[in-house]
C-alpha cells in the first residue's frame, strides 16, 4: 500500500506540475486567456496529450494493470471545459489505453468514459462556482465510481486490486482533484479580471476617439500610433493614412525646417508642454496653426510614449470665442481622463485589499487542509498501534509486516504534510538581522545529532573560522540543519563515513560548506535537487519527502545568498553556501535571536 500511495502521489505530482507549468505560461502571456478563437477541439487535443503524459508515468500494480491520474484530468475536463474538449480528451486517452494493452484495458477505458460522464453531469447540475469542499466531494464521487468499475476484473483480481488501491486512491485523488480544480478556478478568475480590464481600456479608447479636441500619440520610435476623429476632421487625413505611416510627418509638415524642429521635440518626449503652436498642412493644402499640449506621463494605454491634445487656433482673433470654448472642452477632457485615472487607482487599491484577503484565506486553507489530512492519519496510526499492542501475538508474520507498513506510511504522510507547511510558511516569516557566530551555531547542531553520529560511527571534522556574520538566525539554522541531516543520511551506509563542515570569510561575505563521502549524485541533476518533490533515490533506500533541499534553496534566496553543489556518483557531495555582507545595524542586534551558545570543543 505504501508503494501505491507513493506511486499515485508521484503521478498526481506530475499532473500538478504540468498544470502549474501551463498556469505559469498563461501568467507570462495573458493574451492566451482572452483568445476565444481557439477551438474546443484544440483544447481537447492539448488535454489529451497531457493525459498520455500521465499514462506514460503510472504506478504499476502488475503486468497490464496500472494506475495514473487521468481520472482527475478527464473528470475536471468535463466539469470545466464541457462536452467537445471532454470527448476529444477521452477518445485520445482511450485509444492510447487500447494501445498499451494488458488485462486492465476494459476497466481503464470504462474509467475514462465514466469519469467524463460524471464531470459533464456535474457541470449540467452545477454550472459554476466550484469551491474546494465541493471539488473534494466531486473527486470522492468520481473515484468511488472508479473503484466500483474495477469489479469488471475477474473476482480474485478485483479483490486483490481493490485491497491495495482503494485507500490510496481515496486519500490522494480527491486532494489532487481539489488542487487542480483550484488552479483552474484561478485561471477562470484571471480571465474574468483581464476581460474587465480590456473592457475598461476599450471604453477609454472610445472616450479618446470621440474627444472634441485633437489627440495624437507617438511611440518610442517617433511613429504616430493614435489619431482621433477630431484630428481627421481638422486635417482631412484619416487614421488609416497617418497611423504607422513613416511619411506621416512629411504629409503634415512639408516644411523641412519645421519638421526637423518638431522631430527634435518629439525625441525629447514633449514632457508636460503647453500651448506649443505648429503650422500644419491639411490634405486639401490649407495651412492651420494647431496649439498642442503634451502630457507623456501616467497614461494608461501601453505603447504611448508621448501623447498630446491639440486645438486649431487658426484665425485666433475671429474665433476667439470658439477658442475659449475649445479650451473649456480641453479642461473637461483632462478632468475626464484624471477621473478615469482615479478610478483605475481605486481599482488597484481594491484589488490589493482583495489579494491580502485572499492570502489570509489561503493561509487558513493551508492549515485547514493540514488538519483534515492529519485527522484520518492520526486515526489510522492510533488504531494500528492499538492492534500492534493488543493483538501482536494473534497476528502472523505477514499481519505484523502489513501493520508495520501502515504505521510507516502514516508517519511518512505526516512528515510530508509538515514539510509542505514549512515550505509554504517560509516566505511569510519575518527576517531578523542578528550577529551570528557560525562555529557556535554548527556546534549546537552537531550536539543535537550526537547520538545519531555516534550510532553510524561518522567521523565529523569542523574547520569553521569564527567571525561575526549578519544574517537571520532562524533561516541560517534551518539551512545548516537540513544540509547536516542530508550529509548524515547519505553517508550512514558508507564504509568509514566522514563529514567535513567548513567556513571562511570571502570578499562577498561568508562561505560555508558541508562535505560528505556518501553516495553522491550525477551533476546533470544539479538544478533538479533544489526543486520541491525532486528525489534521486527511492524512499525505501533513503527516507525523506523531497522537500528539504527546496526549503534550503528558498531560505538561502531569502537571505540574499546563493547555494550550489559539487558531486559525482559514489564520490560524495559538497554543498556550498555563500551569505552576503550586511552592514551593522544602527541599533544593537535583536536580542531575541542571539548567537547560539555552546562551544565547538564540547563535541
Amino acid at each position: 500500500m505504501e508503494m501505491a500511495v507513493i506511486g499515485l502521489v508521484d503521478n498526481a505530482a506530475l499532473l500538478m506540475a504540468i498544470a502549474l507549468f501551463y498556469d505559469i505560461l498563461l501568467q507570462k502571456s495573458p493574451a492566451q486567456l482572452t483568445n476565444k478563437s481557439r477551438p474546443a477541439l484544440l483544447t481537447g487535443l492539448g488535454l489529451g496529450f497531457i493525459g498520455i503524459a500521465l499514462m506514460l508515468n503510472p504506478w504499476h500494480f502488475q503486468s497490464g494493470i496500472f494506475f495514473d491520474t487521468r481520472s482527475i484530468l478527464i473528470s475536471l475536463t468535463g466539469l470545466y471545459f464541457g462536452l467537445i474538449p471532454g470527448v476529444v480528451t477521452a477518445l485520445i486517452t482511450s485509444l492510447f489505453r487500447f494501445y498499451q494493452g494488458g488485462a486492465g484495458v476494459l476497466p481503464g477505458v470504462l474509467v475514462i468514459w465514466a469519469t467524463l460522464g460524471i464531470g459533464l453531469a456535474w457541470r449540467r447540475w452545477r454550472p459554476s462556482g466550484w469551491q474546494w469542499p465541493e471539488l473534494y466531494l466531486f473527486g470522492l464521487v468520481v473515484h468511488l465510481v472508479t473503484l466500483a468499475l474495477f469489479l469488471t476484473f475477474p473476482r480474485e483480481t478485483a479483490i486483490s486490486v481493490l485491497r491495495v488501491i482503494s485507500l490510496p486512491i481515496l486519500i490522494v485523488y480527491p486532494v489532487g482533484t481539489v488542487l487542480l480544480g483550484m488552479l483552474l478556478n484561478r485561471q477562470q478568475t484571471r480571465y474574468e479580471e483581464i476581460q474587465a480590464t480590456i473592457a475598461l481600456a476599450d471604453q477609454l479608447r472610445q472616450v479618446v476617439q470621440n474627444m472634441p479636441v485633437m489627440l495624437d500619440a507617438f511611440d518610442a520610435n517617433g511613429a504616430i500610433v493614435a489619431w482621433n476623429k477630431e484630428c481627421e476632421t481638422v486635417t482631412g487625413y484619416s487614421a488609416e493614412e497617418i497611423v504607422k505611416n513613416p511619411t506621416a510627418l512629411n504629409l503634415l509638415y512639408p516644411d523641412n525646417q519645421i519638421r526637423q524642429v518638431l522631430s527634435a521635440a518629439i525625441s525629447t518626449n514633449l514632457t508636460d508642454t503647453r500651448d506649443q503652436e505648429w503650422v500644419l498642412t491639411c490634405k486639401d493644402g490649407r495651412q492651420k496653426t494647431i496649439s498642442w499640449s503634451s502630457i507623456s506621463r501616467e497614461f494608461p494605454i501601453p505603447g504611448w510614449t508621448t501623447w498630446a491634445v491639440g486645438v486649431d487656433v487658426t484665425g485666433r482673433v475671429q474665433a476667439h470665442q470658439a477658442l475659449q470654448q475649445s479650451e473649456e472642452q480641453l479642461r473637461l477632457a483632462l478632468d475626464a481622463l484624471q477621473k478615469l485615472n482615479g478610478e483605475l487607482e481605486k481599482r488597484v487599491r481594491q484589488r490589493t485589499i482583495e489579494l491580502e484577503v485572499a492570502n489570509h484565506s489561503l493561509e487558513s486553507f493551508t492549515y485547514s487542509v493540514s488538519h483534515d489530512l492529519k485527522a484520518p492519519l492520526r486515526g489510522i496510526e492510533g488504531y494500528s498501534k492499538l492492534i500492534m499492542e493488543d493483538y501482536e501475538s494473534v497476528l502472523d508474520e505477514n499481519g505484523r509486516f502489513f501493520l508495520s507498513n501502515i504505521l510507516q506510511a502514516t508517519q511518512q504522510m505526516n512528515q510530508l504534510i509538515d514539510d509542505l507547511l514549512a515550505f509554504s510558511h517560509l516566505e511569510r516569516q519575518t527576517l531578523l538581522t542578528a550577529v551570528i557566530n557560525p562555529r557556535i551555531l554548527i556546534a549546537n547542531l552537531l550536539a543535537e545529532r550526537k547520538i545519531e553520529i555516534d550510532t553510524w560511527q561518522i567521523s565529523v571534522t569542523m574547520n569553521v573560522v569564527e567571525t561575526a556574520v549578519f544574517a537571520d538566525p532562524h533561516g541560517l539554522t534551518l539551512i545548516m540543519r537540513n544540509l547536516l541531516d542530508n550529509a548524515i543520511k547519505f553517508t550512514g551506509k558508507t564504509p568509514n563515513p566522514a563529514i567535513t563542515i567548513g567556513g571562511e570569510p570571502t570578499p562577498q561575505g561568508y562561505k560555508l560548506w558541508v562535505q560528505d563521502n556518501g553516495i553522491g549524485f550525477d551533476m546533470r541533476f544539479h538544478d533538479r535537487i533544489f526543486d520541491i518533490f525532486q528525489r534521486l533515490h527511492l524512499p525505501e533506500e533513503y527516507p525523506g519527502t523531497g522537500i528539504g533541499l527546496a526549503i534550503v534553496h528558498k531560505a538561502v534566496v531569502r537571505l540574499g545568498g546563493k547555494i550550489w553543489a559539487d558531486s559525482a556518483p559514489g564520490c560524495g557531495a559538497t554543498f556550498y553556501l555563500e551569505l552576503p555582507n550586511h552592514p551593522p545595524a544602527e541599533e544593537p542586534p535583536n536580542q531575541a535571536a542571539p548567537a547560539i551558545g555552546i562551544d565547538a570543543n564540547s563535541m
